[in-house]
């Protein structure tokens, strides 16, 4: 089956391959196989798997972006005689996307220092009163739902 390779701006908005070149930055087309990080059928079956997991859009740009990026990571720099090619260059830019789009997918974490076991109060984190106002004299009993004299 023969790589095909295109582009076409108008369809930019249709969560097509389309939308994932122009996302990606992958829009120069002419060259191919030289220009181009994915054909169009790869760019699809990375789409088609996002949806067939119902992980949606910003799943498939995942899935992307590790595809291109196993798929230049094996690029070396190199030069002979005058000329040089810097094909690691082109790996640093989409591992950059990829490592940022990987950090979106984290969940946020309690903080450590407030956790440990080194702390003044034994690494509790919540403590009684905690939300109690010492202005008005109130408790609050949270797992109560309402304030205790």
């Amino acid at each position: 089956m023969a790589k095909t390779f295109s582009y076409n701006p108008i369809k930019i908005t249709d969560y097509g391959i389309d939308q994932m070149r122009f996302e990606l930055g992958d829009t120069e087309v002419d060259g191919e196989n030289d220009t181009c990080a994915l054909c169009d059928e790869e760019y699809q079956a990375m789409i088609d798997r996002a949806n067939k997991d119902e992980k949606g859009w910003k799943w498939a740009t995942f899935l992307c972006l590790k595809a291109i990026r196993m798929k230049f990571s094996f690029e070396v720099s190199s030069s002979v005689g005058g000329m040089s090619l810097s094909l690691q260059e082109r790996y640093k830019v989409w591992d950059d996307l990829y490592l940022r789009m990987m950090k979106s997918f984290e969940s946020p974490k309690a903080n450590p220092e407030a956790l440990g076991e080194n702390r003044p109060d034994e690494g509790h984190y919540f403590n009684l009163g905690q939300g109690s106002n010492p202005r008005t004299g109130a408790l609050f009993a949270p797992w109560r739902g309402k304030p205790y004299a």
